[in-house]
């Protein structure tokens, strides 16, 4: 389904143990792709920092991750970086595009919705060479 990506790093900034392991099983299986998994704000900071070009899934719903603040940081300097938000209902959707997030990520995480987001990421890679 997408084993050839450009996306090679992935961050899920999410502390749900249900939707993170679900979420790990897809992107090992249908991209090759062994995400990490949010620690802490300096494990992000060290991935959002690397040269290579990644994706942060950030769980904007949970009020434990700080995920205005890491958005903030990963679109305002980082543009290797792409940015995807993940809830649980769609209350955030319309705020996440004004702020630089590159895809909407409906929970739970299907197949199907999952192979949708990295669509967009990688055409956003190949069609515009950024961001």
């Amino acid at each position: 389904m997408g084993g050839d990506a450009i996306l090679k790093r992935v961050l899920l900034a999410d502390k749900d143990k249900y939707s993170t392991e679900r979420l790990i099983r897809i992107f090992k299986e249908n991209y090759s792709i062994w995400p990490q998994v949010w620690q802490n704000e300096h494990a992000f900071q060290a991935f959002i920092r690397a040269p290579e070009d990644g994706a942060v899934f950030v769980r904007i719903d949970d009020p434990s991750i700080p995920g205005l603040e890491l958005t903030r940081q990963a679109t305002a300097v980082y543009p290797q970086i792409q940015v995807v938000w993940m809830a649980a209902g769609e209350g955030y959707a319309l705020e996440a595009f004004p702020r630089g997030v590159d895809a909407y990520l409906l929970l739970p995480a299907t197949e199907e919705k999952l192979a949708e987001v990295m669509d967009s990421l990688i055409f956003k890679k190949v069609r515009y060479g950024e961001k």
